[in-house]
């Protein structure tokens, strides 16, 4: 039987403006990992402790339209407090990761999950652009290979599937550090 890696968050995933425990309980200091929608549910934000969204795809306002807008604007008029960070990426296996400013998101999220407070990584469904930033801080935070962070984000999030252009990265920015050592 696998053991769960020791990490000091839990990973669930969010989908429908839902969560479903991946180990079984929820507590504060939890990393979530989604689509956009439960980025508007403030009572699924609140129920969860969220104080931190990390949105990682870049023109959800243009693909969404008015509406996209106006449930943003609700959630910082009820939620003012949440911290909101986005991460302008397409989908695309043309878009270059600039692995500072991954690492400075990466160092951000670390920080509120050591300070007990959740924090929800989200793109347009969950599946390639969250879960990119989501191994990255694995590996960043946790000393975790690549491929065995992609392995547990999968796990936990079986649609978690980064793009071909992003695992190439990834997996180079990994060969790089090794070098380094």
């Amino acid at each position: 039987m696998a053991v769960e890696p020791k990490i000091p968050c839990q990973m669930y995933f969010s989908g429908k403006a839902d969560s479903r425990s991946l180990w079984g309980y929820t507590r504060p200091g939890c990393l979530y990992l989604g689509g956009y929608k439960p980025a508007f549910n403030t009572e699924y934000l609140e129920s969860k402790g969220i104080n931190l969204i990390v949105n990682t795809a870049e023109g959800l306002n243009k693909y969404m339209g008015p509406r996209y807008a106006k449930q943003h604007a609700n959630r910082v008029q009820k939620l003012p407090h949440i911290e909101e960070i986005n991460i302008n990426l397409q989908d695309s296996i043309d878009q270059k990761l600039d692995f500072k400013e991954l690492s400075e998101v990466a160092h951000k999220i670390n920080e509120y999950l050591e300070n007990k407070q959740s924090v929800l990584v989200h793109c347009a469904q969950g599946k390639s652009r969250s879960a990119t930033l989501v191994i990255f801080y694995l590996f960043k935070h946790h000393n975790m290979r690549m491929a065995e962070a992609f392995k547990l984000v999968q796990s936990k999030r079986r649609m978690a599937e980064p793009n071909p252009g992003f695992v190439n990265q990834l997996m180079e920015f990994e060969r790089m550090k090794e070098k380094t050592k």
